[in-house]
């Protein structure tokens, strides 16, 4: 709630935005360094109750004080140069401004992202057709904070809603390109316009616009030509980028920019985003044909990524590492990972989509185990709640997994029966040409009784590949 006291004073921003030079006693840290006291932040001084104000959400004084660290702009690259870019050892006092002005900084960015939420509804509400000349017309709009906000809403959004995240990165880019480039530090303006173009083509990406992702990508690295962009705000977009190489199958380039990004990560103590990293090349690396180099990775990604921060994505890291354990043909090793790992997933996860690709795990497992009657039951329960939906890929690709179980058994008229109800459901729904072929293929196969497991396997994997790609075309292995 945004609180309704008097706003801080024009002399108090000011200050502020100077790093607080004029108020409040000095303390030495113990390397030496004189900075401003802890209680400075306190609601009760005249800068904490300003700082406190800010990140409270106030548009008004987030401007005010956008405006006055605008002013202190060429100061703050003064204090860089003479502190970081000259091999003179810097004094004391110009560290402790730097440092000042930072904070400054943040301060504003805090302010800005508690005022984003009420300024993206604000947006939100206009027709659609209206917001990009509203973000480009209004100052309110154009902040880092507010750009911030719609990519982390848009990267949120993604799994769930992807034109509405396409939607929100398209207003993240647009209010980028329209900052004023003297509004903020150069490198900040130059960073957060190759994030928010990165963020727009990971969303094309999901809605299968990969010639639209390619282009968005570009527009991405060419913000990123900046000699002064930040190393992990580039790993963070060739990660984003890597998604789209996998997408693309194109495995090795995926693999060698997750490569680049977890060194990045790890020279600048980032685990968690190393972890992530690692876990997005064990797909690369098991999609492109070592699922033992998967499960490694995998291992090494769980321990970075750590369950206290977040435990979700662990547990789907652990799923992924049944996945390639099965399919390197580490069947009781996938079974007891399984056996450990159901009880922590349904505890910690609610999402019905994560659990029931959990079950289908099993069913694989369970199938590849020799546990044929569990591995038919499984297989038929997520079929039907698939279909119930309305989802046409996972309910193919499954429907292949129980007809490479029919046919292991020669119960040839059952992978008929799977195969008639299949292309229904594809031809009721707007599924790319490409795709819906590979079910023709399926079909006429099983027609002409020419449809071994071997070939059906192979189907599923491009079906799979097509998800996210209709420009895939099949092609069978000799």
């Amino acid at each position: 709630m945004r609180s309704t006291q008097a706003h801080p004073s024009q002399h108090q921003l000011s200050d502020l935005a100077r790093g607080g030079r004029s108020g409040g006693a000095m303390l030495e840290t113990s390397s030496g360094l004189s900075v401003r006291r802890c209680d400075a932040d306190a609601a009760t001084t005249p800068e904490g109750f300003a700082r406190a104000h800010l990140r409270d959400g106030c548009p008004r004084c987030a401007s005010a004080l956008r405006q006055a660290t605008r002013e202190e702009t060429p100061e703050l690259r003064r204090l860089i140069r003479q502190a970081i870019l000259t091999d003179e050892e810097p004094d004391k006092q110009s560290l402790a401004e730097l440092a000042g002005r930072t904070v400054a900084w943040a301060t504003l960015l805090d302010a800005e992202q508690a005022a984003a939420g009420e300024l993206e509804e604000a947006l939100l509400a206009m027709p659609p057709g209206e917001r990009a000349e509203a973000v480009r017309t209004g100052a309110r709009y154009r902040t880092l904070g507010l750009i911030h906000h719609l990519m982390d809403h848009a990267r949120e959004e993604g799994f769930s809603d992807p034109a509405q995240a396409r939607c929100l990165a398209e207003l993240a880019v647009e209010a980028a390109e329209s900052l004023d480039d003297h509004s903020y530090p150069a490198p900040m303006v130059a960073e957060v316009r190759a994030m928010s173009w990165a963020v727009l083509g990971n969303a094309l990406r999901q809605i299968s616009d990969l010639f639209g992702a390619e282009r968005a990508f570009h527009s991405a690295r060419s913000h990123l030509e900046a000699e002064s962009i930040h190393p992990v705000i580039r790993a963070d977009v060739q990660t984003l980028l890597a998604s789209l190489r996998i997408d693309q199958t194109r495995y090795a380039e995926a693999i060698e920019l997750l490569d680049q990004t977890a060194s990045v990560y790890h020279l600048f103590a980032e685990p968690r985003s190393e972890g992530r990293a690692l876990f997005k090349m064990a797909k690369a690396v098991g999609e492109g044909g070592d699922p033992n180099g998967a499960v490694t990775l995998l291992e090494t990604a769980e321990e970075l990524i750590g369950t206290e921060h977040d435990r979700k994505l662990v547990l789907m890291a652990r799923q992924s590492r049944v996945t390639f354990l099965d399919i390197a043909g580490r069947g009781a090793e996938a079974a007891e990972l399984l056996a450990d790992l159901i009880p922590d997933y349904e505890a910690a996860i609610s999402d019905l989509v994560l659990l029931q690709q959990l079950q289908w795990v099993g069913a694989r497992v369970a199938h590849s185990s020799g546990e044929l009657s569990s591995a038919e039951a499984e297989y038929l329960e997520v079929r039907r709640q698939f279909e119930e939906r309305e989802e046409p890929y996972d309910f193919a690709l499954i429907s292949m997994d129980l007809a490479v179980l029919y046919l292991e058994q020669g119960r040839v008229s059952e992978v008929r029966a799977l195969a008639e109800e299949m292309l229904p459901i594809f031809t009721s729904r707007r599924i790319h040409q490409h795709a819906l072929s590979a079910v023709v293929l399926f079909q006429r196969a099983v027609e002409a009784e020419s449809a071994t497991a071997a070939y059906v396997r192979e189907l599923a994997v491009f079906l799979s590949r097509a998800r996210n790609n209709p420009y895939l075309t099949f092609e069978l292995s000799s």
